[in-house]
């Protein structure tokens, strides 16, 4: 017997759905499910199924790659008369079990797994007989047991999500969630199971909790719906749902998930977390984007307003970390580990605040206190976001390059000097020290100092002193740096001469105190040799010209640990020594905005650096820092650019030549793919946005088109009623400014007075009616 099936084709491979085959190797691999010869398939391709297919056979191919090795042919058995929207229209179609697979797995990213099998009522048509009319899908609606819908009557099919609300119950909590059949309302087994599943009798909450739940773990795309479920409650005593999936994700599946301590509900807790990860976005559509900042790092996305530039940058850096790790990673983990910065340009945005720049601070200052007459204004050079995210990416080539580095090395960790045994002279300390991986001082041999303070190194060092002798402050200083200030993390060059040095290590342990015959050095660290130099290097360019003293340790105040990145990794300015550097940790700076600053103003001499050919070969002398300075090449720049607010044919020339410019239009489809396709079940908003460009291109420019971002997530009439009056009309108002008549060209008379600009506020079934005429003018105009 035939089976029925979904199948899952890639917006990637348009060819596939126009070739009818899958191909995703010979048959057996996992991405074919259980699909044989003689079953049914959907095919689902942007968010709509507009074919039923057959079946046909597997082929296998010779070729490399999976695609190439083989894939399943398909016959069309139907076309149907318009494309049936997924959320609005196929999930919902009534002799469709509502399961995990049409709620979930229709709509979110599956590992390895193209083809779904979809489990019918018992009495549904024939595959080659389903018509998906407006009669045959269900509405899904929460309510109490009294509320009625607005058509007067439940239609067989129909789910309701029942929820309290009687003066002895608290309100809101689902009590269970039905089917309408046959004239009354009975339990919906697949939906009531999925729910129970999905909350312990503990974890069931109330609506409101739910929404006060969302407020606190930051989950805006929930908060949103359960607002709106809410208020149409309060308003009209039921919900609504368009989409299925969207009540299945914000309101049964509960509270946003996080882990758990016990192991048992950890295992759950990561199932479920897995689940209800928003991978509703093929990350695989990004493979161009993440192709192009391979072949250069400098990237600008640029399209009206609305259409998603900031949530495709996200999605970008998602696929680049799925390519370089073969795993999925969610953009906020990345943003969590400190390797995307945001910040958008404006006018008054400058080169000190981008690169570096003097701050004036208060030194002796305390923030906590209010009269501030007492401390002495000072300066000081303050690194810039692109220097300070450069200098975080250099720091993680580092521990990238080299194993079992200190997890706490960071850019903030401290640089230090220290001279092992008198150079030329006790050459053994500095011989025993690298053989066993430290570094050593000596003083108070007798001493553990571990719990000793500056004030007590200085008194025992006096103490061993002759009266009228020199005060130990040098000596007690280094003993101080080296048992209290040096950190786990922390740098330590080992010096030479005046301007050089011979090693650079990393601190991995805290100060212990070792006396023992072999040396009479027992004060001691750990530490991991990162370089040793044959001969000598020289670092008196990012150490401000200043030499190296004798005294035995002291922090490098004018050093950096990314300063001394190049000499660690090899990398120096021209080298192009480096094994590992596409193995290390990518970052990425995202300028909002970039067209609004002057380029030439914030970059500087930097905007030289930024080329592919020039990260990690080419550095310039910085004018504050005066050090030398170079990009990595991990050090990605992605930018942002509103057509409508200023032309990008005034972009400067020298920033234009350096980055890859990238459109991102209006995608009417992907509102047709959101949990949100339509309005009350009533507005299309695919339609809508598709008249309104058409009308506003013809009457304008493609610049100042309307982003599909403008119409996401509007979970209720009202939702909609305010976006419209509060959004779209201002935006035209601003295009067209005074120009009443051609703004009623393209929203209607309905709207807005041609003569006057005057706006009229529509509501409720006029609202819906006039939106309608939009997109049915436009269409019958085709």
């Amino acid at each position: 017997m035939a089976n029925l099936f979904f199948g899952k084709f890639s917006q990637n491979y348009p060819e596939q759905i126009e070739g009818k085959f899958y191909a995703a190797g010979p048959e057996g691999t996992s991405w074919y499910g259980n699909l044989q010869p003689g079953d049914y398939v959907f095919p689902l391709f942007g968010g709509k199924v507009a074919e039923l297919w057959k079946m046909d056979r597997y082929v296998e191919q010779a070729g490399t790659d999976r695609r190439q090795k083989g894939r399943a042919e398909f016959k069309v058995v139907k076309t149907f008369p318009e494309p049936i929207g997924l959320s609005d229209g196929f999930i919902p179609y009534k002799y469709f079990e509502l399961n995990l697979n049409m709620l979930n797995k229709s709509v979110k990213s599956v590992k390895n797994l193209g083809f779904l099998s979809i489990t019918t009522t018992t009495d549904a048509p024939e595959p080659e007989n389903m018509e998906f009319r407006e009669e045959d899908t269900r509405k899904l609606y929460t309510a109490p047991e009294s509320a009625i819908p607005d058509s007067g009557n439940f239609k067989d099919g129909d789910i309701r999500v029942l929820i309290t609300n009687s003066e002895d119950q608290k309100p809101g909590y689902i009590v269970e969630i039905q089917e309408y059949q046959n004239g009354s309302f009975n339990r919906y087994e697949p939906l009531m199971s999925l729910y129970e599943e999905r909350n312990l009798p503990e974890e069931r909450y109330s609506l409101n909790e739910l929404l006060e739940w969302s407020r606190e773990d930051g989950a805006t795309k929930k908060e949103k719906y359960l607002r709106a479920v809410i208020d149409d409650l309060e308003e009209r005593g039921i919900y609504l749902a368009v989409s299925a999936v969207a009540l299945y994700d914000n309101v049964l599946v509960g509270r946003k998930r996080s882990a758990s301590n016990s192991k048992a509900e950890k295992s759950r807790e990561t199932a479920l977390m897995a689940e209800s990860t928003d991978l509703s976005e093929d990350i695989d559509s990004y493979d161009i984007y993440r192709q192009l900042l391979e072949h250069n790092p400098n990237m600008i996305l640029y399209g009206p307003p609305g259409t998603g530039k900031t949530y495709a940058i996200e999605k970008i850096i998602e696929n680049m970390e799925q390519h370089r790790t073969g795993t999925y990673i969610d953009f906020h983990t990345i943003q969590e580990d400190k390797r995307v910065e945001f910040l958008t340009f404006h006018q008054s945005f400058s080169y000190e605040e981008f690169v570096e720049g003097i701050r004036p601070v208060l030194d002796g200052y305390d923030s906590s206190e209010l009269n501030a007459n007492t401390s002495t204004l000072g300066y000081r050079i303050e690194d810039g976001i692109l220097k300070r995210l450069a200098s975080r990416a250099s720091v993680n080539r580092v521990k990238e390059e080299e194993a079992d580095i200190p997890a706490e090395l960071s850019p903030d960790s401290q640089v230090y000097k220290i001279s092992l045994g008198r150079r030329h002279g006790e050459d053994e300390i500095y011989k025993f020290c690298r053989d066993n991986s430290l570094i050593a001082i000596g003083w108070l041999e007798s001493h553990d100092l571990s719990e000793w303070d500056y004030d007590k190194i200085f008194d025992s060092l006096k103490s061993e002193r002759e009266e009228g002798s020199q005060a130990p402050t040098n000596d007690a200083s280094s003993v101080d740096f080296f048992v209290n200030q040096i950190s786990t993390g922390d740098i330590v060059v080992v010096y030479d001469g005046k301007y050089t040095i011979r090693d650079i290590v990393v601190v991995s342990e805290e100060y212990r105190y070792l006396p023992d015959s072999s040396s009479r050095y027992p004060h001691r660290r750990k530490v991991k040799w990162l370089r040793h130099f044959e001969k000598p290097v020289d670092i008196r360019n990012i150490n401000n010209g200043k030499r190296l003293t004798m005294k035995t340790v002291y922090p490098l105040r004018n050093v950096e640990v990314s300063d001394l990145e190049p000499f660690i990794t090899k990398i120096g300015a021209g080298s192009g020594e480096h094994s590992n550097i596409k193995k290390a940790l990518p970052h990425y700076l995202v300028i909002d905005e970039i067209n609004r600053g002057n380029i030439s103003k914030i970059f500087g001499e930097l905007i030289t650096l930024i080329e592919a050919d020039k990260r990690d070969k080419i550095s310039v002398r910085l004018p504050y820092s005066r050090k030398p300075f170079t990009l990595p090449k991990n050090l990605y720049i992605i930018g942002t650019m509103n057509t409508a607010d200023r032309s990008i044919a005034i972009i400067d020339t020298a920033l234009r030549r350096r980055f890859v410019f990238m459109e991102v239009e209006p995608a009417p489809s992907v509102l047709a793919m959101s949990d949100t396709p339509s309005v009350a079940g009533k507005i299309d908003l695919e339609k809508l946005l598709t008249a309104l460009n058409k009308r506003i291109v013809e009457k304008f420019d493609r610049d100042h088109r309307i982003g599909h971002a403008y119409f996401m997530d509007l979970n209720n009439l009202e939702a909609f009623r305010i976006t419209w009056y509060y959004k779209i009309i201002p935006l035209l108002m601003e295009y067209f400014y005074n120009d009443g008549k051609t703004i009623s060209e393209i929203i209607g008379t309905a709207f807005i007075d041609p003569m006057t600009c005057q706006v009229k506020p529509l509501s409720g079934n006029a609202l819906i009616d006039s939106i309608q005429k939009i997109y049915q003018r436009t269409i019958t105009a085709q």
